[in-house]
């Protein structure tokens, strides 16, 4: 995807991103099984008229489905439904 970035983590390590962010985790060759912890949830006190962050208004774009990896395309259609417009 144009501007992709790739973040390499060792074991242990913590990231925490924006929930709009489309991301995926890719186990390193020969880890035959990876876990990770996920949590998130609305903020307390957070805005109840959320807009989509004009950061990642690209991502609302018709043809961004059809650029994706047929594997990514379920992740994403999941992110679309959650957004607000």
């Amino acid at each position: 995807m144009p501007g992709e970035q790739t973040i390499e983590m060792k074991r242990g390590q913590t990231m925490f991103w924006n929930g709009k962010t489309i991301h995926r985790g890719v186990a390193p060759e020969g880890l035959h099984e990876r876990m990770s912890l996920h949590g998130g949830g609305p903020i307390s006190g957070g805005p109840t008229n959320e807009k989509v962050d004009e950061r990642f208004r690209w991502m609302l774009s018709p043809n961004i489905r059809e650029s994706l990896p047929a594997k990514m395309q379920l992740y994403y259609d999941r992110w679309r439904a959650l957004q607000p417009f």
